[in-house]
């Protein structure tokens, strides 16, 4: 992952599961605001939702700053999640 070449194994395995996790809570709410049966839950998507938070938290702790997609990159502006580096220059 040439992006976070400076990051630890542990923290690329982090921004991973939070890349993957965006892409999948963004997929969950556009499958919700057309009203998809295949939708997640509302207590499932606030479940997964939370998690995603935490796993955030987590990783700022080894990356501080910057996206969770690279340097000069930013969350989607369809993304119901964004990083709080996104977050903050919004």
């Amino acid at each position: 992952m040439k992006l976070f070449s400076n990051l630890t194994e542990s923290a690329k395995v982090l921004v991973l599961r939070l890349q993957h996790g965006q892409t999948t809570l963004t997929d969950q709410h556009r499958r919700w605001l057309v009203d998809d049966p295949k939708a997640a839950k509302d207590a499932v998507f606030s479940d997964a939702l939370a998690r995603w938070d935490a796993l955030e938290r987590v990783f700022r702790c080894a990356q501080p700053s910057g996206c969770i997609w690279g340097p000069d990159k930013s969350c989607s502006e369809n993304a119901p999640v964004v990083c709080d580096a996104c977050l903050r220059q919004s």
